[in-house]
């Protein structure tokens, strides 16, 4: 948290250059490449204004991760009001959700999967990511909702992680991702759907392995 508030707006568009300079740099070098001459020469201001506002790049990028997610949980948001009230496609639905949840820029998700390894060593970016985990459950629940899938919270589970696979592959393999999360998030309520239908039949077929009768 920053450990000043700035008092005039100069000052505020400084911190809001350090908090874009350090998401930056995070996924150009990860966090342990941070350095306060490095955040500061990116931000275009003195390198005294990172000791201004913060009391370590810690702090910074803590700071920095937060602005960041709230952004994204504020679009989600809208996305979950929105779907409460339309009337369009499963198919629709799917496509919308996969473009929403796949349109962070290449650097934000190499920041937000460096942001994964350290939440590992590191309480404080874990917590930063419960909202943004919360905010993508919400939207995938409200997905099954309007589908008239049933159990929603499975659904929003299996979606959240096959959003975040893809994405992670996208990093790793330069791999479009909206499409195929759109392609897996119908498969997923398709399933859903089937499995609420006739729970017996393939609660058996998958346990024994056996061909489909109908």
């Amino acid at each position: 948290m920053s450990k000043r508030e700035p008092k005039q707006e100069r000052g505020e568009s400084s911190r809001n250059s350090l908090l874009a300079a350090a998401l930056e740099l995070t996924a150009e070098r990860g966090i342990s490449g941070l350095t306060h001459r490095a955040v500061a020469k990116r931000a275009d201001v003195s390198y005294g204004m990172v000791g201004y506002f913060y009391d370590s790049l810690d702090d910074l990028m803590v700071d920095a991760v937060r602005h960041n997610y709230a952004a994204r949980v504020a679009d989600y948001q809208t996305i979950v009001a929105a779907l409460s009230e339309v009337d369009v496609s499963a198919a629709d639905i799917a496509s919308g959700a996969a473009e929403l949840l796949t349109s962070s820029t290449l650097p934000m998700l190499l920041a937000h999967f460096e942001v994964y390894l350290n939440a590992a060593r590191d309480q404080r970016f874990r917590d930063e990511l419960k909202p943004i985990f919360r905010a993508m459950h919400d939207v995938a629940v409200a997905v099954a909702a309007q589908i008239g899938i049933a159990d929603k919270e499975r659904f929003a589970q299996a979606a959240v992680a096959l959003v975040e696979g893809n994405q992670l592959r996208r990093v790793a393999e330069g791999i479009e991702a909206t499409d195929r999360v759109a392609h897996g998030l119908r498969l997923l309520a398709i399933g859903a759907l089937a499995a609420e239908a006739d729970p017996d039949f393939w609660d058996s077929r998958l346990a024994e392995g056996q061909e489909p009768a109908h």
